[in-house]
């Protein structure tokens, strides 16, 4: 897209009313160079203002803060503060709710009640397995003395 050069503008608007015999052109060409006069002292007034409020900071700092620029430091001081505790809460929270979904014991804790646990399974398998091996010796010697007991009545 070409750029308009404000000058040349001008000089064109200006040579080609000077040119124009026709009442009804002139009157457009006149229009449009009032329109454009108006249109860019508007833009250049906006330019001004605007490179004012930007050379300003504490002026642009109140423009847009809207009247909270004295607290507004202390604001987001507290707002960031406010955002950490909460990370640190929803993270202390999240350790509470796993902590309760294991009975309350650490990772160490659960793997110490989980062995004590097995070990007394296994005491238990070893003490049937005990009572089971003393049973069936128990049998096998009453089986035997009930047999020598036969034996010594046939004789």
């Amino acid at each position: 897209m070409a750029s308009i050069d404000a000058d040349n503008l001008r000089a064109e608007l200006r040579a080609a009313i000077a040119e124009t015999d026709d009442a009804h052109a002139r009157a457009s060409l006149l229009l449009m160079q009032g329109l454009y006069e108006i249109t860019a002292a508007g833009f250049k007034e906006l330019t001004n203002k605007i490179d004012d409020v930007l050379n300003n900071e504490k002026e642009l700092r109140e423009k847009v803060l809207n009247g909270h620029a004295p607290d507004f430091d202390v604001t987001m001081k507290w707002v960031k503060g406010e955002m950490a505790f909460s990370t640190r809460q929803k993270s202390i929270n999240r350790w509470v709710e796993e902590r309760m979904q294991s009975g309350g014991y650490c990772d160490y804790a659960a793997r110490k009640i989980q062995e004590e646990e097995e070990v007394a399974t296994d005491n238990k398998r070893s003490f049937r397995q005990f009572r089971n091996d003393l049973l069936g010796r128990l049998f096998y010697v009453v089986l035997g003395a009930a047999a020598l007991g036969a034996i010594q009545m046939i004789k």
